[in-house]
């Protein structure tokens, strides 16, 4: 569980095993303005497993689309955007955040 998940994702691997995808696995705090999504994004472990899969790269694709549009909105880095803002707009477009 990460407060500041962008959405919940399944362990295609493990039934009933899921996990959460933290804002910060999208970008990396010395590149203001690069975000990266799907099979590139930071992660290790079980993490780097389900995070290759199609809707894991689509869930972090449509996130990180979120954060570049706001970032541009307000001017700033995209790790200046409130993961608030981004869980708000995502929660509307029918994403999961938390399990």
């Amino acid at each position: 569980h990460f407060e500041n998940s962008i959405g919940a994702v399944g362990d295609f691997r493990k039934p009933h095993c899921h996990y959460e995808i933290p804002i910060g696995t999208l970008y990396n705090k010395d590149y203001p303005n690069i975000l990266a999504a799907g099979r590139v994004i930071s992660a290790e472990g079980d993490g780097w497993e389900i995070s290759r899969v199609i809707p894991t790269a689509a869930l972090t694709g449509e996130a990180a689309g979120v954060v570049a549009s706001l970032a541009i909105k307000k001017d700033a880095p995209v790790n200046l955007v409130k993961v608030e803002e981004v869980q708000e707009i995502l929660v509307e477009s029918g994403v999961k955040i938390h399990f």
